[in-house]
Formats: C-alpha cells, sequence, structure tokens
C-alpha cells in the first residue's frame, strides 16, 4: 500500500497544478501577513510552495528516489530571512499540507485513497522537519525591530 498506482500517479500529476494554485489562494486568503508583503516576497513564497507541492507529487512517481526536504526550504532566497517569522513560516507549510491532504484524495481513484493520504501524511512529517543549516545553539532570534531568526 506504499505505492500509488500507475492511473493514480497520473492523476496527481493531473491535479498538480490546481492543487498549487489551490494551495496559494488558501495561503492568501488564510493569512494576513502574506497580504501585506512586497509582491517579491510573495513570489518567493509561492516558488517554495510550488517545489513542496511537485516534489511531493515527484515522491509519489518515484518512491525509491530519496527523499531530500531540505531541498524546498532551500528556494526560499535569503531575501526572506526577517520578512518572515519562524511562526509565519510554519502556518504557510502547514496551510500548503492542509491543501494536499484534503486534495490529492480526491484526485486520485478510489483505490489509491489510502495510499496518498499515507504518503502525504509521511511527506509532510519529513518536510515540515528540515535539518538545521546552521549549528546548534547558534541560532538566535533576529535584532530588535526585525523578524525571524538568524545564524
Amino acid at each position: 500500500m506504499d505505492e500509488l498506482s500507475a492511473p493514480g500517479v497520473s492523476a496527481l500529476r493531473q491535479a498538480q497544478d490546481t492543487i498549487i494554485e489551490h494551495s496559494l489562494d488558501r495561503i492568501s486568503s488564510a493569512h494576513d501577513f502574506y497580504r501585506t508583503l512586497p509582491e517579491g516576497s510573495r513570489d518567493q513564497i509561492a516558488a517554495v510552495a510550488r517545489l513542496g507541492v511537485t516534489m511531493f507529487v515527484d515522491s509519489a512517481e518515484n518512491p525509491s528516489t530519496p527523499l531530500t526536504p531540505s531541498q524546498i526550504f532551500s528556494v526560499a532566497p535569503a531575501a526572506l530571512t526577517g520578512v518572515i517569522t519562524l511562526e509565519q513560516t510554519l502556518a504557510l507549510v502547514r496551510t500548503v499540507l492542509d491543501v494536499v491532504v484534503d486534495e490529492a484524495p480526491r484526485a486520485v481513484p478510489e483505490e489509491d485513497h489510502d495510499t496518498v493520504r499515507i504518503l502525504v501524511l509521511t511527506f509532510g512529517v519529513t518536510s515540515a522537519s528540515p535539518r538545521p543549516r546552521c549549528t546548534p545553539g547558534r541560532l538566535r532570534p533576529a535584532a530588535p525591530g526585525t523578524h525571524g531568526w538568524s545564524p
């Protein structure tokens, strides 16, 4: 039960762009802070969301390929550091995962519903737990008057 059928993979791939679009719509409607960000920052966040959904679909299509969730966060440019907080970042990740959890099972044939649910939850747990890029003990709150964390 850990691999999608070929029709399930195909259906999920076809639904990928819709899931991305719905994720971005939900981010915009659910998070006031997102709507107040400059366009460039919103575009950067959208790129991270797109990559996350794409990586999920890729992992469902090729389950033997090692999953590297840190890739999702590597597209987030340093320019976002201090623009959104860690709490806001986690809220955005949860929002995208919620959309995938809601929509991926509906996109695949009925016999793949349970499998895709397991895959998305496994992917979500792995993706939401990135390894820190800095040495433990070296991460500290950003300077007063700024947001986020800095190495």
